[in-house]
């Protein structure tokens, strides 16, 4: 069983997730937490994955894949697998607004924004010759979206958008080569990977620090837990990917993961 994508479902007890059994496509699956089977939801011969549910947990966006390849294509369901139907074209990595309106998601363009319904699909932040733009990740009002902006040249930027458009703002200096980033569940700071280490900033690029020790075999896809205090992030100090938690004042008090598996993109 090969798990592909996993996300809480709203009432914290049933997980959902795109999984491949043996040599099957992967499908999209949901479990109730000490449930004996799975209760699958699609059931196609291509793969689907990424599910994204909405914060009322009654509709699931997901990737399904093209057997030709290329770029996925974004759908939405019912919570029950019924009433599939495609709302984009060209996708990758969506991510819900906080009240489900919207969904956010890599295009081939760039950065694009479409309604959950699927009206409304329009291109938020154009990529050019020498930027790519990548990552969004909805900030708490709803209102704004941050992302990576890259150079051709490997120079890398967090940047903020507004989704009504109007309001294209760096965040501020970050370090070369930057990988992944969250922000925290206030809106106001946010935590990115860099350089081999972590470094948590405020939202207007003030306050940059780097905290805990630099890792010398790697580090990635940090996420900000909904406390406020803690951060899990994966490291290769063992080697091999695990997951760890530290508190934003650089202390680490738990290896979460220790096993001779990958293990990276922690959901806090």
């Amino acid at each position: 069983l090969r798990i592909l994508g996993l996300n809480w479902a709203p009432d914290g007890r049933s997980l959902i997730f795109g999984h491949r059994f043996e040599m099957r496509q992967p499908d999209i699956a949901i479990r109730a937490a000490g449930a004996k089977n799975l209760v699958r939801l699609t059931a196609n011969r291509v793969i689907e994955a990424q599910p994204a549910l909405s914060p009322d947990g009654r509709h699931i966006a997901f990737l399904r894949f093209s057997p030709a390849g290329g770029y996925p294509r974004l759908y939405v369901m019912q919570l029950d697998g019924r009433q599939q139907r495609r709302i984009a074209s060209g996708a990758w990595g969506p991510v819900r607004s906080p009240d489900g309106t919207w969904i956010a998601y890599d295009g081939r363009d760039g950065i694009r924004i479409v309604r959950s319904s699927g009206r409304g699909d329009q291109l938020l932040v154009p990529e050019t010759r020498r930027t790519s733009v990548l990552r969004p990740v909805w900030l708490s009002d709803g209102l704004h979206i941050a992302f990576v902006r890259a150079s051709r040249t490997g120079r890398s930027a967090i940047w903020t958008a507004t989704v009504h458009g109007g309001g294209l703002d760096p965040v501020g200096s970050v370090p070369r080569y930057l990988d992944d980033f969250d922000v925290a569940t206030d809106g106001q700071r946010l935590v990115f990977s860099g350089g081999r280490r972590l470094f948590v900033m405020n939202i207007d690029g003030t306050g940059r620090r780097p905290f805990g020790r630099r890792e010398k075999w790697g580090i990635a896809t940090p996420a900000w837990c909904r406390d406020g205090r803690t951060i899990v992030f994966a490291s290769r100090r063992d080697r091999d990917w695990d997951l760890y938690a530290m508190t934003t004042s650089g202390r680490v008090f738990a290896k979460v993961t220790d096993n001779l598996g990958d293990d990276y993109e922690p959901d806090c």
